[in-house]
């Protein structure tokens, strides 16, 4: 649990020294991803590479607190560190293969680093699947399944010499208590993101019947849906005990 928290922190560090802080940067600048073929690629792929790392170790360490909590011995086994490294280093290997689509479609376009029209409906539905749906799911479910087995240790009555009786750490308590925070905090953040994607996407054809402000509007809602709420999701957790 310890490495894929450490994991999942590191790669949020990362994330905040990259991409989002060239994002800020590029509010009252020239952004170099506009100007930059390279930087346009490197930024966007590399970012999700960060940002997917970053959930899927939290999704892995829910799937980790579902299975330490579990009244079965078999299941609690797969919570060693061994199991952990393996699964970090699996993940690490896996999610540079998945958005290398990314690198190939994403491009500068009229001084404008984003997708083409004909990758753009393809992407949105990456984005909600892999962002709004799949992670959300995963996290609720195993989190609902974590309280559900600790409930059962609580009403569990057993006599202190049992060899069967099982009981969580201070430390495995307070764990669980900081993933929920952190779920939570990644659904106030970040669900909207693909939604908002997908919305573009949509009415991109009817583009030309919007007035400016309705788009400019549009633009600052986009921006405040991303990165604003990526950055509050990277640096929350450091800020947990102030």
């Amino acid at each position: 649990m310890c490495n894929l928290f450490v994991s999942y922190f590191n790669y949020k560090l990362g994330l905040i020294n990259t991409a989002l802080i060239s994002s800020v940067y590029g509010v009252d600048h020239v952004d170099p991803q506009n100007t930059s073929i390279i930087v346009c690629k490197v930024r966007s792929y590399g970012a999700q590479i960060l940002l997917k790392l970053s959930r899927s170790f939290m999704v892995a360490a829910c799937i980790d607190r579902w299975a330490l909590t579990s009244p079965y011995a078999r299941i609690r086994s797969f919570c060693q560190p061994k199991v952990a490294r393996n699964v970090i280093i699996g993940l690490i290997l896996i999610w540079p293969i998945i958005p290398v689509h990314m690198a190939i479609f994403i491009n500068n376009y009229s001084g404008r680093c984003g997708a083409p029209s004909y990758y753009a409906f393809a992407f949105s539905i990456y984005l909600f699947i892999f962002i709004g749906i799949l992670p959300p799911a995963f996290m609720i479910s195993f989190d609902a399944l974590t309280w559900h087995n600790l409930k059962q240790i609580r009403s569990r009555v057993a006599p202190r010499n049992d060899p069967t009786r099982f009981r969580l750490a201070k430390v495995d308590r307070d764990l669980i208590k900081m993933l929920a925070g952190e779920v939570l905090v990644y659904l106030v953040t970040t669900v909207v993101y693909p939604v908002n994607t997908l919305y573009g996407v949509i009415t991109t054809p009817i583009a030309q019947q919007r007035s400016e402000m309705r788009l400019a509007i549009e633009d600052l809602v986009e921006y405040i849906v991303s990165p604003i709420p990526n950055y509050i999701y990277c640096i929350a957790p450091f800020y947990g005990r102030i």
